[in-house]
């Protein structure tokens, strides 16, 4: 019991209950393997909370730590069965989705920033909401998991810097 105690508190993000980096990287490691040995493709998708510090800096860090449990709460209800979320660091999420392109990790995606816009955070009489840039990427088997990884990541913040609240999959 001790054994599996541990491997949970290694693997999993006690705030939002979602993978860590370390296990989404070794989740990530698996979905390449299996894309090299059997052909195919995977989308993965970083996505960012947009403005998180205002939330944290205007109604506090316990309160932006709701958000970011609910947020979690989104992702992982909004994915497929096959796919896999994890807190990547801070107000940051990675998905991961095997057997999918660009086209599934979009609609994924824009199914993730629709429902987190429209959840509202109620805080001492005041109502909010957050919204969240995506930046998406394919995966192929001849490709390394960190290049679609920084693939993804610099669409984010091309996302970020055109206007953010959407998925952005081009370079």
């Amino acid at each position: 019991m001790q054994t599996e105690q541990l491997r949970i508190m290694a693997s999993v993000d006690p705030l939002t209950k979602l993978s860590n980096r370390r296990a989404m990287s070794k989740n990530l490691a698996e979905i390449s393997q299996k894309i090299h040995d059997l052909g195919g493709k995977y989308v993965i998708g970083i996505g960012d909370i947009d403005n998180f510090k205002m939330v944290n800096d205007t109604y506090g860090h316990d309160f932006g730590d709701t958000v970011l449990v609910t947020v979690a709460e989104i992702i992982s209800a909004s994915l497929p069965e096959n796919g896999c979320a994890a807190r990547w660091g801070g107000e940051e999420f990675l998905i991961a989705i095997p057997d999918a392109g660009i086209d599934e990790g979009l609609v994924y995606a824009n199914k993730i920033i629709h429902s987190i816009r429209l959840q509202e955070f109620s805080k001492e009489k005041e109502t909010f909401s957050v919204t969240m840039t995506f930046g998406i990427c394919e995966g192929f088997s001849d490709d390394s998991v960190d290049k679609v990884i920084s693939c993804a990541d610099e669409r984010l913040y091309k996302g970020k810097h055109t206007g953010k609240d959407h998925a952005e999959f081009t370079d």
